[in-house]
């Protein structure tokens, strides 16, 4: 897998942040403890060297890990504080991206081990990932040596066939999807505000929303406190006329259940294939935890293969 190490594709997060949080991590402490993660999993003890060169993505950090008996790992470390919220929201996909691995053939990173609070030995919350294998999609995309019909086509077929297992599960709302640890039984509870948008949701009355039956009442109730607690009369007014067009735009035949999974995002930057094309990973599940509209899920298109979204 290829990495762009010490670097940032998120610019709203300070450097000063990020380097506060890395400082903290010691490497022998991460090595210590998934050296740990892994004598659980195989019955022995294996030494293992990390990466001190760190990737920065959207909302975590991250440090390969590589064991001497050919194991690679990364360990993936959210760039927020922890807080109660934080954790629910990460077992929360931590349980959804683990029943996907068990029930489908996808390609998704298997989680090795995990904390989602500070009562560890880094005093963050982490998780133990499989590194996928492969190359990024977007290192071949652009590369006209590399990208015949052949491979596109390959590509195509691959995504399709793997997204499509996702078909086989459905939910009878949307809301977060709760895993009975027994049975595997799915059902949908409220939806968990993301950290970042849980001051502006508690703020304005809709923290903990749903579960929502209907597309149309999932729109209508994110749209009116909005709305309430605009102050600008020429974005107040943009709401209103959004939500009086809601009914148009939600296809009734689609707007109840039953719902599905999502996909990961499929960005470039997180598919990764073979020398002819074949995915071999799917990284990025973050957000997997919330179940989706039908036409919004697991089949809709990446937004790399629709000109009219992304024109560039």
């Amino acid at each position: 897998m290829s990495f762009n190490p010490s670097s940032s594709s998120d610019d709203s997060q300070p450097e000063t942040d990020i380097a506060a949080l890395t400082s903290t991590m010691h490497i022998g402490s991460i090595a210590n403890l998934a050296r740990n993660s892994y004598s659980r999993v195989i019955k022995e003890t294996v030494p293992c060297m990390v990466n001190s060169k760190y990737i920065v993505g959207t909302d975590h950090i991250v440090w390969p890990i590589y064991f001497e008996d050919g194991a690679q790992w990364i360990i993936r470390i959210p760039q927020r504080d922890c807080s109660p919220l934080l954790e629910k929201n990460l077992q929360a996909n931590i349980d959804v991206m683990n029943f996907i691995g068990a029930h489908t053939m996808i390609p998704l990173p298997r989680i090795y081990g995990y904390s989602t609070n500070v009562d560890n030995p880094l005093g963050r919350p982490y998780v133990f990932m499989q590194l996928m294998p492969g190359k990024l999609l977007w290192e071949r995309w652009f590369d006209p040596e590399w990208f015949i019909e052949r491979r596109r086509r390959t590509i195509f077929r691959s995504l399709a066939e793997y997204l499509c297992q996702l078909n086989r599960f459905e939910l009878p709302a949307l809301g977060t999807i709760q895993i009975d640890p027994i049975s595997q039984v799915l059902s949908v509870g409220p939806i968990l505000p993301t950290p970042e948008s849980v001051d502006e949701e508690h703020a304005s009355g809709t923290a903990n929303k749903g579960p929502y039956f209907s597309v149309t009442k999932y729109f209508h109730n994110e749209l009116t406190p909005k709305i309430k607690n605009e102050e600008d009369e020429i974005l107040k007014a943009d709401l209103i006329s959004l939500r009086m067009f809601i009914r148009i735009l939600v296809d009734p035949a689609l707007d109840g259940p039953p719902f599905v999974l999502q996909r990961p995002d499929l960005h470039l930057q997180n598919i990764l294939v073979d020398v002819e094309g074949n995915i071999t990973g799917l990284i990025d599940w973050d957000g997997v935890c919330l179940s989706s509209p039908r036409q919004n899920g697991y089949a809709g298109y990446p937004s790399w293969i629709t000109r009219d979204w992304d024109p560039l």
